[in-house]
């Protein structure tokens, strides 16, 4: 929240040293936890977080007191004392010396926010920075700084610096003493506010807390009301005449007008999630174009704090996750995190939420620069030290030293699609170690690779791509490639919710999970309806039953899985934890019911292989009476399944408790669900590798192994090489002239 001074000294006062020893008389060293943030020195603990759990960094849901906070009646008591609605609060321990760099507190969540500090310990020699002003808080005071503006703080060299920090919204008695009181730095404000002792003993006021709540779509009077702050601060510190400058006006004018419009006619309706994310799209493009250009009073690039504010938590997914709009061709060296509003706990520079609009950000090397990161022992989960592309956004990953021993001797690769992080990524082994290269798409969801040809399913998009190995040998390094996938055609399809996908021949089906039916494609049509379960009565956009999987055998589509087999608009989720079928696409009949959340049906070595996604599993299916063999349980949410050998390549997802995936079995078996692939052996049912995502990517669509494919590359719409590359008929070939060598 933006204040009107850097530093304001609140008038509440209490017993630090009471305090203290309450602390150190309760709070044990194991109930420490790492910051938030992960500032190296800094220890917390909680004391009110949401549901009163130990997660510090969740930002929605009901703010209760800890554990922690029952066992500190004097804490409990100080934070009551500031007669306001209590937000997550937080002991803070910082080691003797060390520092926090500037943070700003930016984003949807602290526009209405402020923190209060209140410092229990070595607050003498410690030194706190707001703006560009100093000041030193002491011990047993409370005081306000100005987030929005940047703060900063470094502990004192011989002494432990522990505060109390809290959010709040405020209350009507709590602005108004906030209004009449000190501001130590500007003497005509320095009031001289008599200090109000806090009774921290039996008696005290009761505390109230807040209750975060966030929609699934911002409203657009809060955006608006969010831009018209920012845009007032860059005008602040811009001339009006400034070039340019009204093009970035009218850009955010079109967002506004473009969301209040949606919202007008679908509100937070799964429906109008398409136009949101077009909106969003345009926006960032758009604002990209100045990123870099201008700053804010407090230090941030304006296309970055228009992102972090009205862009990332503007649309929520059905897990209640932002919606993450990476900007086209950005170059990064870390992703957005597409996690909950926990990620503006502690500011808006490193919150979780870079990179700004078009703008490079780079993570930092651990301790010590590249070579302190030692890889384990054989076989161990490996950190991705330098395998990832440098030139895309790579995301944090581990893996087992077996995954790329295993693609070597293949002699293959994989592709994984995730659409919630809007990536293809190129799984492939590289002179020992594994590389993970990473293309940007919207929404990728189906994936079908034949050898020579690919296709992949975005938001509203089928890509049509096929392999000119003769392009992979000229692609830097020259002959470290041995396909490279170029772009052929695309089929705009509109928003179909395009789900599995796979060649019949030449002809390719879609799973059309939105109108419920198996599709193809046209030049004349978005799609041609092509078959639907017997138990769907009609074409409708409603996704009645969310048909998913599609295998294809024989050169026919012949087995599909759905979760439930409704005829109504989302009747599917009504049953969804036990509702599931798979059916046979030539009988119409259902093989196997009862299963829960089923994805990715296969035929592979004369069996059907079946991903029960609710319980983690891999499974096989008798075709003939239904009976279901469970071969694997996984550690999380399995969807997309492709086999090399004896192996299968599993996708798994880091499902979180939602409406859609709440009262399934695997939330109650697996309490740390992981994403990425992991390889099963068929015959055994052991894991023998995986590659696991840590960061950006929290969900995996489908995987497709690249069979005789070591080190594939697939080439954006924008590459350089397309410019530069044909192909022409067998006949035609033969008929090109060569170029010329001029004489000398």
């Amino acid at each position: 929240m933006k204040l009107d001074s850097p530093f304001i000294r609140l008038p509440y006062r209490f017993d630090a040293a009471g305090v203290l020893e309450e602390i150190d008389g309760v709070a044990d060293a194991d109930a420490w936890q790492a910051h938030p943030r992960n500032l190296e020195g800094h220890r917390i603990l909680p004391l009110v977080t949401a549901e009163g759990g130990n997660d510090a960094g969740r930002m929605e849901g009901r703010m209760q007191p800890t554990e922690w906070l029952e066992k500190l009646p004097s804490l409990k008591s100080l934070l009551a004392s500031l007669d306001t609605i209590v937000g997550r609060a937080l002991l803070v321990r910082v080691k003797p010396g060390r520092a926090a760099q500037r943070m700003v507190d930016a984003g949807a969540y602290w526009h209405r926010r402020a923190r209060v500090f209140m410092v229990v310990a070595g607050g003498e020699g410690a030194e706190w920075q707001c703006r560009d002003s100093r000041a030193t808080i002491p011990a047993g005071q409370a005081w306000l700084m100005d987030g929005w503006g940047g703060y900063e703080y470094t502990a004192a060299p011989d002494a432990e610096l522990i505060y109390l920090v809290v959010d709040t919204v405020g209350s009507a008695t709590f602005w108004s003493t906030v209004k009449s009181a000190d501001r130590p730095l500007d003497s005509e404000r320095e009031t001289g506010m008599s200090p109000r002792q806090v009774n921290l003993g039996a008696g005290s006021r009761q505390l109230d807390t807040e209750t975060v709540r966030v929609g699934r779509v911002m409203s657009p009077w809060e955006m608006e009301s969010l831009i018209k702050e920012i845009m007032a601060e860059l005008r602040s510190v811009v001339p009006t005449e400034a070039p340019h400058l009204p093009k970035l006006e009218a850009a955010l004018d079109q967002y506004i007008n473009q969301w209040q419009g949606i919202h007008a006619r679908h509100g937070d309706d799964e429906a109008g999630d398409a136009a949101y994310r077009q909106a969003m799209e345009q926006l960032v493009a758009q604002a990209g174009m100045f990123a870099g250009n201008w700053k804010l009073p407090n230090g941030l690039d304006v296309a970055q704090a228009l992102y972090q504010t009205v862009v990332l938590g503007a649309l929520r997914d059905d897990e209640g996750k932002p919606v993450v709009i990476v900007p086209p061709g950005a170059r990064t060296n870390r992703e957005p995190k597409a996690a909950p509003a926990s990620n503006h706990a502690e500011s808006g520079q490193d919150n979780g939420v870079e990179p700004a609009i078009g703008a490079p950000n780079r993570a930092p090397e651990p301790p010590g620069g590249p070579a302190a990161a030692k890889p384990g022992p054989p076989g161990a989960a490996t950190p991705e030290n330098g395998a990832q592309d440098p030139d895309l956004s790579p995301l944090r990953s581990v893996h087992t030293a077996s995954m790329p021993k295993l693609l070597q001797q293949a002699a293959s690769s994989l592709l994984v699609s995730t659409y919630q992080a809007g990536k293809l990524v190129i799984v492939r082994e590289n002179e020992g170690k594994l590389n993970t290269h990473f293309r940007v798409y919207n929404r990728p969801m189906g994936l079908a690779s034949d050898g020579g040809r690919m296709a992949l399913g975005t938001a509203y998009t089928v890509e049509y791509y096929r392999n000119m190995p003769e392009v992979a040998r000229k692609l830097p390094p020259e002959g470290r490639h041995d396909a490279a996938f170029l772009p052929r055609h695309g089929h705009i399809t509109g928003n179909i919710d395009i789900h599995e996908m796979d060649w019949a021949g030449d002809e390719l089906w879609l799973v059309n999970t939105r109108f419920s039916c198996l599709c193809t494609l046209d030049n004349e049509h978005s799609f041609v309806p092509r078959w639907r379960p017997k138990f769907i009565s009609g074409y409708a956009a409603e996704d009645r039953c969310h048909l998913n999987g599609l295998e294809v055998v024989d050169g026919r589509p012949k087995y599909v899985t759905a979760l439930g087999t409704s005829d109504t608009a989302g009747g599917w989720r009504e049953n969804k934890a036990g509702g599931g079928v798979l059916i046979d696409v030539e009988s119409d009949e259902i093989i196997c019911r009862g299963l829960s959340m089923p994805h990715s049906p296969r035929w592979y070595q004369d069996k059907l292989w079946v991903l029960e996604s609710g319980n983690g599993t891999l499974a096989t299916v008798d075709p003939d009476n239904g009976q279901l063999e469970t071969v694997a349980e996984l550690p999380g949410f399995t969807r997309g399944l492709d086999f090399l050998g004896p192996y299968a390549f599993v996708g798994l997802s880091q499902v979180r408790e939602s409406a859609v995936f709440s009262g399934i079995s695997l939330t109650e078996r697996v309490s740390e669900r992981n994403c990425g692939v992991w390889v099963v052996d068929i015959r055994s049912g052991q894991t023998v590798a995986f590659l696991k995502f840590e960061d950006a990517v929290q969900e995996v669509f489908a995987v497709s192994v690249l069979g005789g494919m070591r080190f594939p590359e697939v080439l954006g719409g924008n590459d350089k090489h397309l410019a530069i590359s044909y192909s022409l008929p067998d006949e035609a070939l033969k008929e090109v002239v060569q170029p010329r060598t001029a004489a000398h």
